[in-house]
Formats: structure tokens, C-alpha cells, sequence
């Protein structure tokens, strides 16, 4: 799910497929698009999480973004990142940066000495 979001993918609502079934025809896919204020899945309620909703609406965001040609290459184009974390996860979020268009670099730890803060101020 989340890689579909950072990658600006059409993350549809479950209730997509059995429309189609039902109506025997593929249909359009925008009134059934999981954030998209025009359908209501997400402003009515439903049992959303706070979670869900803030998911929900970037998934949205992140498509129109895609679409429209502003997003570039998705949530993370032009990001440069270094993953440090345990062994077991770093694929997971290896595929999240670089399907929403991020590079991961590969860097060993022990050479790392120092980290340039100067562009990035709210570190500090």
C-alpha cells in the first residue's frame, strides 16, 4: 500500500471490484479512488483512523501530483537516502524510497565521519 502511495498508483476502495462484478462492465475508476474528496469514502466516516484518512489523502494527492506532471517521479524524486536500520527491514524501505523515485545509497557505516548539516538546519 505504501509504495503504491509514494509511486502516485490509483489505490482504489475494495468496493471497486464487486461494482465491475455486479454491473458486469469495468467502470470508471475515479468515483471509487481510495482519498478522493468526490466520493465520499473518506469525509463520511466509515471507521477511519486518523491514520487512515491522512493515508487516504496522500494517496490521493500523490496521484493527482503524478498525473499532473508536478509530482515528478513521486513522493521521494530527488531524495538521496542512507538506511540504517536492521538488516530484516532495509528492503522494505529500500522499495518504498525508490518506487516513489528516490535513490538509496550504499554506504558503510564505519566510514560515515561526519553528516554536513548546513542544508538541513532542522536537524539541529
Amino acid at each position: 500500500m505504501l509504495g503504491s502511495i509514494a509511486s502516485g498508483k490509483w489505490v482504489l476502495h475494495p468496493s471497486y471490484l464487486e461494482s465491475c462484478q455486479k454491473s458486469g462492465r469495468v467502470l470508471p475508476a475515479a468515483s471509487f479512488e481510495w482519498g478522493n474528496p468526490e466520493n465520499g469514502f473518506v469525509t463520511n466516516g466509515g471507521g477511519m483512523s486518523d491514520l487512515e484518512r491522512s493515508l487516504a489523502a496522500a494517496s490521493f494527492r500523490w496521484r493527482k501530483k503524478r498525473e499532473d506532471k508536478r509530482g515528478g517521479g513521486g513522493a521521494f524524486a530527488g531524495f538521496r537516502a542512507i538506511i540504517h536500520t536492521s538488516e530484516n527491514r532495509v528492503d522494505a524501505f529500500r522499495r518504498l524510497i525508490e518506487l516513489g523515485g528516490g535513490k538509496v545509497l550504499k554506504v558503510s557505516f564505519n566510514s560515515i565521519l561526519f553528516a554536513p548539516t548546513t542544508k538541513a538546519p532542522y536537524w539541529l
